[in-house]
């Protein structure tokens, strides 16, 4: 006699496991994804079979087939559990299939490094994934409370120039380290190798990074405003990637992130010189809003930056 099934004697719990044995067709494989032990996936299937009254995999070969009626269950089963993570606030992200548009505020500096990264990874593997990035920092805040946003990565610093402080253990920010890097000063390669004494570098013509009015978001501009000197500033920019050009054309000397000068330098023909000033180590960081934590497709972006800036160290 066909047993009839309904909500509240169903083992909810087995259906993930069903979920994955329908599509891996194997009881090993299934057991190493769901990080259960064999035993526990057979009877789970012994299980499964008793609630549909129905074999569900039988032997074929070397492995395992779906019967007519798995085949039937599959579909909408692997939409019920889709369904259930999602209502849960826990669905898992397969960057391989899923579709999501991932924003970032950083410097332009952060993507020259990444966007070859990011660009390569989402052409072969992630077809339905796409990466913005906008410089604007103002409304960091605001935007990753919303959700409008999904991390800024920018100095550690940063907490101090704007309202996005997790140095906080009470923030509702969180924050992780992703990249260290140190500035140099570069200028033209043909100008004068003779060493320069701090009066003689701070008096010659600069182009220097500043984000906007009000808000330098510079590591250059907050040690010379705390040491009290003042340079010779005859160009600022809003992006890193234009000093290296602006030194050549106009011959002049420009702070830089080290690993970009390196970079340009093979472009451009500039030198990389020690500034007579010692400025901090730049720490960049990532943040994102601590609610999304336990976000699968903000922990898997997150693991990506990671990857992308580790390729710049090799």
């Amino acid at each position: 006699m066909r047993k009839q099934n309904n909500l509240r004697s169903t083992n909810l719990n087995l259906l993930p496991i069903l979920a994955e044995l329908l599509t891996r067709r194997n009881v090993t494989d299934t057991a190493k994804a769901l990080n259960l032990t064999q035993s526990a996936v057979s009877a789970s299937l012994k299980r499964l079979r008793a609630m549909f009254d129905d074999d569900l995999l039988v032997p074929y070969g070397r492995g395992l087939s779906l019967t007519e009626k798995a085949q039937k269950l599959q579909p909408g089963l692997n939409e019920i559990i889709k369904s259930l993570y999602a209502f849960l606030g826990d669905a898992p992200f397969d960057p391989s299939i899923d579709s999501h548009v991932f924003r970032i505020v950083t410097a332009d500096y952060v993507t020259t490094f990444l966007g070859p990264y990011f660009g390569e990874l989402l052409q072969k593997n992630t077809p339905n994934i796409r990466f913005q990035v906008s410089a604007e920092a103002t409304f960091a805040d605001r935007q990753l409370r919303l959700g409008n946003l999904d991390l800024v990565i920018a100095p550690e610093r940063i907490r101090r120039w704007t309202a996005l402080d997790f140095s906080d253990p009470h923030s509702e920010f969180a924050s992780e380290p992703c990249f260290t890097d140190h500035l140099v000063a570069i200028r033209r390669a043909d100008a004068s190798n003779q060493d320069l004494d701090l009066e003689t570098y701070l008096s010659l013509p600069h182009v220097t990074f500043c984000l906007r009015d009000g808000l330098h978001a510079s590591l250059e501009q907050e040690t010379l405003t705390t040491l009290g000197f003042t340079q010779n500033d005859i160009i600022l920019v809003p992006e890193f990637s234009l000093l290296p050009l602006m030194v050549v054309e106009n011959n002049t000397i420009s702070v830089i992130p080290a690993s970009l000068a390196r970079r340009y330098s093979k472009i451009y023909p500039i030198s990389i010189f020690t500034p007579p000033i010692e400025f901090p180590k730049v720490e960049l960081v990532m943040i994102w809003s601590k609610s999304r934590n336990r976000d699968s497709a903000l922990t898997w972006f997150r693991s990506q930056v990671l990857k992308g800036f580790s390729l710049i160290q090799e």
